[in-house]
Formats: structure tokens, sequence, C-alpha cells
């Protein structure tokens, strides 16, 4: 010891058991954080069932799992002379003990969080392995005495209904009222509905007023990937499927650089929940085994061995400490797992969901709205793999990949897409345009009147202009309905100058126009000479479009051309009055 020191008074260094209470419990508000730390410790004590009975005279909790006990509360734990941890019953006598810190077998972590049952009791009580434990805070005392308890565990919190007692005062907290029963029990039932997904042990949980069944939970986890979760009364049934990854190798290249999380023993295994029926999520929730309030930001629950913020309802990404470090590697192994098989998600979700992570996956890059900047690496792991992945349907039913379908400005209905899938344009599925911009970003091209030429092109490469005889069929179900297409398309492209645009000059040598005896001919040549004519050619050709696609020279009003060209207009989609341009 310093000799300065040594030569100096000396006291013992202390902490204030009603402050460290109340300290704590300032960040455990809320009856749902209650009800996860009790399911908490339901599970760290290996229970498979919990029951929550929300009696007049109070609450009780009751687990199948077994407090240990030492036998001692005056002494030391004789555990630790063994070499274990400290037994229950010394750890939660001892708040903010931090005796679950470097236990990575359990969900808590912290030795506090039995604390915030004193938001509806003075006195808390817990019963198991033969004996009855009562603390009383204001006093700061325990009380300790026999009791049978015949199943596991349970807890009994009589309700703090006095506004006055000596451990109100002391803690400066509310008293609990009729209205706040009601209020626990709803929070409770919400809460249980979203906690078991992840839980280690759990798998039945009850709650229930003065016996009476409020809701149930059963989870059945089958030997795959699979999990069934089912609730009473109601009868309603939720079935999840769970990918799973260990992030071993990347929390092994994180120990190097932060040496503090390898002797805290945290589990390196992740868990991504989709539900599968009844419908998918709408947002998901990070999960740190028991759900917090942070979203995903994804159509998907979360779960790995985060370090939570110390009220649970968020997860630490931030202040440069070993906990940001490993939540952030944590999500990247996530992010790498839901991107490692495209078409595998496909094949389990369906198009429509998996486009949903992909779109929403998107969003996270594009506009983070409040996420974690880690968040982004869902959309930079994505992208790699969807880009090669035959995960875009079609309209013909075809799975490709998003480079192998058009995305069309607007609808584009059965027989043009039949005409342009002739052609060699297959465009996505209608039930996908939601998505199209991440499928655009995947590579997936719009369609433009420079890319249907192209197409064209390839596709009557070898057809010789005017040797090709159309029959009024051909003409109605692949003429019309392409030209169509090139009607929408061809005023943006023409816009400025047309008969400039390369696009139009290149549709102008196609064989595409139908001449009266319905032969396909150049266009250029068909729509000259039909014009010259006073006669229209035999395909739906929109007045703009024809303007587009003649050259450049006005002519007169009473050119027959033009005369042909207002007369065919009122036959056709557009009826606008516009002069045609004739050679």
């Amino acid at each position: 010891m310093d000799q300065k020191i040594h030569n100096q008074n000396t006291g013992s260094y202390t902490a204030n058991l009603l402050g460290n209470i109340r300290s704590h419990l300032a960040g455990l508000q809320g009856y749902d954080v209650m009800a996860l730390e009790l399911i908490q410790n339901a599970d760290d004590a290996k229970a498979e069932e919990v029951v929550f009975d929300i009696t007049d005279n109070g609450l009780l909790v009751r687990n199948s799992g077994q407090f240990t006990y030492c036998g001692d509360l005056n002494k030391p734990c004789a555990f630790l002379s063994q070499g274990n941890y400290k037994c229950d019953y010394h750890r939660i006598t001892d708040v903010g003990s931090g005796g679950k810190l470097s236990r990575g077998e359990n969900i808590g972590r912290f030795g506090i969080g039995f604390v915030s049952t004193y938001q509806v009791t003075d006195h808390p009580e817990i019963r198991s392995s033969g004996i009855k434990l009562a603390l009383y805070p204001e006093r700061g005392q325990w009380f300790i005495e026999a009791f049978e308890e015949p199943d596991g565990t349970s807890f009994f919190l009589p309700w703090a209904s006095d506004p006055n007692t000596e451990a109100r005062l002391a803690l400066g907290i509310s008293h609990v009222s009729p209205t706040h029963i009601d209020q626990l029990a709803e929070d409770f039932q919400a809460v249980l509905r979203k906690s078991l997904l992840f839980l280690r042990h759990v798998r039945k949980a009850e709650i229930r007023r003065n016996g009476q069944l409020l809701l149930a939970c059963d989870l059945d986890r089958s030997e795959g990937s699979d999990l069934i979760v089912s609730f009473r009364p109601s009868g309603a049934v939720e079935q999840w499927h769970i990918l799973r990854a260990d992030a071993a190798e990347a929390a092994q290249r994180l120990y190097a650089t932060h040496p503090r999380l390898e002797t805290l023993h945290r589990s390196t295994n992740i868990s991504i929940g989709l539900r599968i029926d009844p419908e998918p999520l709408t947002e998901g929730l990070l999960y740190a085994f028991l759900p917090t309030e942070q979203s995903t930001g994804l159509p998907l629950h979360l779960n790995a061995d985060f370090f939570p913020e110390s009220d649970r309802k968020a997860v630490i990404f931030a202040g440069h400490q070993h906990e940001q470090a490993w939540n952030e590697m944590l999500i990247d192994a996530a992010a790498a797992e839901l991107a490692r098989d495209p078409e595998g998600l496909l094949q389990m979700l369906g198009t429509v969901q998996l486009w949903q992570i992909l779109g929403r996956a998107y969003d996270l890059s594009s506009k983070p709205a409040g996420h974690p900047a880690c968040f982004k690496r869902f959309w930079e792991r994505l992208k790699v793999t969807a880009t090669q992945a035959r995960i875009a349907e079609a309209q013909d039913g075809s799975l490709q990949r998003p480079s192998g379908v058009f995305i069309p400005r607007t609808h584009l209905d059965e027989h043009q897409a039949k005409a342009l899938l002739e052609v060699g344009g297959r465009l996505v599925a209608e039930e996908l345009r939601p998505f199209q911009t991440a499928m655009n970003q995947l590579g997936a091209p719009i369609l433009t009147l420079e890319r249907l030429v192209v197409l064209m092109e390839s596709a009557m490469a070898k057809q010789v202009a005017g040797a090709t005889e159309v029959d009024q069929e051909r003409l109605e179900h692949f003429h019309r309905p392409l030209w169509s297409i090139i009607n929408d398309l061809i005023p943006d492209a023409g816009a400025n100058n047309p008969s400039a645009n390369p696009a139009v000059q290149r549709l102008l040598a196609l064989p595409f126009v139908v001449t009266e005896v319905l032969f396909s001919g150049n266009n250029q040549s068909v729509i000259h000479g039909a014009c010259r004519a006073g006669r229209r050619p035999y395909c739906g050709i929109a007045a703009e479009t024809l303007d587009c696609l003649q050259p450049a020279r006005r002519i007169s009003e009473n050119h027959p051309a033009d005369k042909a060209a207002r007369s065919w207009r009122g036959g056709v989609a557009h009826q606008f009055d516009v002069q045609h341009r004739a050679g």
C-alpha cells in the first residue's frame, strides 16, 4: 500500500441500498419491463413453464425452475469455495452484484432486473428450495422461513396499495391502484405474445386473473428450423422459420482488438425469425433473447447475444466501447446469413416476402431513418448475392436474375406482355412492381424505347420486309399490342427532335408496319408510302407516334397524307390535333 495512504485514516466505501434501488428502478420503469425480467429469471433457471396469476392480493409468478441455495445467507456463499457462482438467493440479496455478468448461459447480465418488481410491491417474496425469502428494502433486511414450494419456484408480489408505507415513501414510488392492475394485465399479455420465440428453455407461458386464463402461449420447437407458436384461448397459430448462424470466426477476429470480450463468454449464435403464417411481419425487432423495442427496419426479428441498454429497450450502438463493436459484428454476421442463399429464401418464403425484405434492406441503405449505420450491411451483403440469383419472377412464371426482367413505367396488359415476350423481353410479375426501386438497383432495367428497339432488332434480324404475311389474329395479338407499347414510349424518346433520335431511326428500319394487304414492311417506307397515298398502315400507330416516325418537313393542310393521318386518329387510342410531317 502507498505510504501516504497507509498513514491516513480509512473507512468503509459503501453504497446506499435505497439509493441503488431508486437509481436502477428509474431505468426499469414499465410493467412490460417487469414482465420481461421475470420471464428472463425463469429462462435462466432453465424453467420450461412460467405462469403469471394477477390476483386481488398481489402478483403470483410460478416457474418450473429451481432457485439455487447454499444453505446460509449469513455467511459468504459456500458455492464460491467450490469454484461456482453465488447461489441465486445470495445474488438476489445483493443488488447489482453482477453475478450473471460472465455466465454465457444466462440471459440476465445485470443482477438488478428483480428491482423492477418494486414498481408494484414493497416486500417481494421468493419461494424455492424449501425456504421463503422476504425482502424489506426500507430496513435493509431480509427474512427467511421454511416454506415448501412443490413445483419449482414462485414469486409473490403483494400489491403496494398504500401510498404512505415506509417503503413507498423511501423509494419515492407511487402506490398501485385497481387501474394500475388492469394496465399490468394488458401489458403482460402484449409482452407474452412476442417474448418466447428465442428463449432457450421456456416453452409455455400463461397469464391468469384470479386463476382464470387470459392468455397462454405454447411454443413447439421442431428438430429443424420451423417453429409453431399457439395461443389460447383464441386458438391462433403462427408459423415461423428460423435461420441460424454462428459468428464465431468474426468474434475471434474481434477479440484481438477488444480482449475484454473474450472474458465475457458471449454467445456467437444468431437467429433470424421469419413469420410464414398468417402473414409476414410488418416490422421486426431486435432481440437479446427477449424483445427490445428497437426495430430491425426489416420484416423479420433478429436475435443474438447483444449488449442491450440497461432498460433492455434498445441495443448499444454508440460509445465506441467493446459493447458497440460486438453488436455491430453480430449485425454484419446476420446480414451475411440473410444474404447467403437468396434462392433458398425464395423457396421458403415466396417471391413477395423475399422482395419485401430486399426492398426494406434497400431503404435501410438509402434512407436510414434513425437506424444505426451498421444496418446498411444488410443491403451491401444482399446486393452481392441477389444480383446473381434467380429470384425475379417474370409475368410468364419463370424465375430470372433481376437483370433478366424489364420494369415497365406503366402497367402493360396481357396482350402487350405476350407481344413483348415474343421479341425476347420478359416483364417483371405485376405483384413485384411495388419493389421496382430495389429491383432496378439489383440490375432490372426500365423498359425504354432504346431497349425495346434492341429486342426488336434481334427478333426481326432475319425477317425480310414485305415477305411476311400477317393474318388478322397476328395483327390484333402481336402488332397492335407491340405498337401500343411503342406509342407509350416514343413521345419521351422523341420529344425534342424525334427524327434525330437514334432509337427512332433504328425503329424506322425495322420490317414491322403492316400494309393494307397485310404484309409487314419497312416502317419508313410503309408509313411514307401510306401517307403519300392518303392511306393509313394497318396497325395501332398513334398520331403522335406517326409524327415522330415521319421525316421532319411539315406538309400543308390539304396534302392527302395529312388528311389520311388526321382521319386515322379517330380509330386509334390517342386523338390529338397535330400537324403531320411527310417526305
